[in-house]
């Protein structure tokens, strides 16, 4: 089995109070997987001179003048080195914040991008749905509140191939823990499901034959795909009710208190995502206190050995 590759992050800083959040998560992740080389990005709007307050008062006796984005750009270096050490290299971006972070991070070309979460907003004008949908890495969103421990992972997973692809990404992930966490694979189903067939749903009936058959699905899928770790997982299908699929996986992961969540993501561009819908970008979007980490298509060969 081959081992979850994170020989090189990109750690993209906002300057802001959620940084120290960030900060201890990638912290304890390092301390699990001693990454090889970490750099940490920050980008500021280039037709913006002003910065947000805790910006200004780690950037001091800024000028607005001909050389300023030189001077600003050592400045704001200085002030990530201190606060982020574990760091070997250090980017100062000018320009629109969402495409100078998806132009890093394919011109660098890291494992993982790691990203802070703060009241509804992400890196203040960061797109989840773009970032989600657009960048070629695997993704690992920190929203505020976050705790450094891994001891429940939730995989939602929809059959589709790129929720399969988490699953084994997320069970690679978890056996290089130092201490491995318990998995639990969440399908979501709505009341639509098994519609037109002619039965009534008399006490619960027809709900329950609905997630039978999906478990029985999950079952069979992930005896295929991970036949040694299908008595190590947990299977759970829930009913959506008039939520979204976002809605009722954010409900689920809150109320069950897990640690951690890992989902796919269908496509590389706008158009896949509005193709496909924008659940993992609603999650990412919506979710409190929990890290969801995004797994996209190339991460695909990091467990092809899994059923070896």
């Amino acid at each position: 089995m081959k081992n979850f590759n994170t020989d090189k992050i990109i750690i993209a800083l906002g300057l802001h109070r959620q940084d120290d959040c960030l900060l201890e998560y990638v912290e304890f992740l390092n301390r699990q997987f001693d990454f090889n080389e970490i750099t940490a990005l920050h980008v500021l709007p280039k037709s913006t001179p002003a910065l947000e307050a805790e910006t200004a008062q780690a950037v001091t006796d800024y000028r607005a003048q001909e050389d300023y984005e030189e001077q600003l750009e050592e400045s704001i270096e200085d002030y990530i080195s201190n606060r982020c050490g574990q760091a070997e290299r250090y980017l100062v971006k000018f320009g629109n914040i969402e495409e100078e972070v998806l132009k890093t991070t394919a011109e660098e070309k890291p494992q993982l991008l790691f990203f802070g979460q703060k009241n509804n907003t992400i890196l203040h004008a960061l797109s989840a749905e773009r970032i989600v949908c657009e960048a070629k890495t695997t993704l690992l969103s920190v929203p505020e509140g976050s705790q450094p421990k891994i001891r429940k992972i939730l995989v939602p997973v929809d059959f589709s191939d790129p929720s399969i692809e988490a699953l084994k990404s997320a069970v690679a992930f978890n056996k290089q823990l130092k201490n491995p966490a318990k998995i639990t694979v969440l399908n979501v189903t709505g009341n639509e499901d098994g519609a037109g067939i002619g039965l009534q749903n008399r006490g619960g009936t027809m709900q329950k034959l609905r997630e039978d058959s999906r478990r029985d699905f999950l079952k069979i899928l992930i005896k295929k795909n991970l036949p040694k770790e299908l008595k190590h997982l947990k299977i759970k299908v829930v009913s959506r009710g008039e939520d979204t699929p976002a809605e009722a996986i954010v409900k689920y992961a809150e109320r069950k208190e897990f640690d951690f969540v890992v989902m796919g993501a269908k496509g590389n561009s706008a158009f896949s995502m509005l193709l496909f819908g924008s659940t993992t970008a609603a999650v990412v979007k919506e979710i409190r206190k929990i890290p969801v980490m995004v797994i996209k298509e190339f991460a695909q060969d990091l467990s092809e050995n899994q059923n070896q």
